[in-house]
């Protein structure tokens, strides 16, 4: 693989993987929400199924359901429009709800945090 289209999947890789590592969310078992299924959400998910955890991804998009349980394997999906959904959930708990944004709109800077 080039050089220039491996950087981005190293730089998510980082910054999805190591949260999890840094706040011990690396334990078989843990139930973990992923908020938005964007590109750094594409790769918490797998991560966090790579690390058998349980995985919900919340969205405001319900286009991306089929996408986040059959594609990525995620456990469960929630859309976070809909109060019925996220009052349900938040009785069943989760170890951590993981959300990635982006802090940059310059030209030429973006970046992202781990929350």
């Amino acid at each position: 693989m080039p050089l220039a289209a491996a950087a981005p999947l190293l730089c998510a890789g980082i910054t999805t993987y190591s949260p999890l590592r840094y706040f011990r969310l690396d334990k078989p078992g843990l139930h973990i929400g992923v908020v938005g299924l964007g590109g750094l959400g594409h790769v918490g998910v797998k991560f966090a199924k790579a690390l058998v955890l349980k995985v919900t991804v919340i969205s405001t998009s319900q286009n991306k359901q089929k996408e986040a349980i059959e594609h990525l394997g995620a456990d469960s999906f929630l859309i976070s429009t809909d109060p019925d959904q996220l009052q349900y959930d938040i009785e069943g708990s989760k170890n951590a709800l993981y959300t990635w944004v982006s802090l940059g709109t310059k030209a030429g800077s973006s970046g992202s945090r781990t929350r």
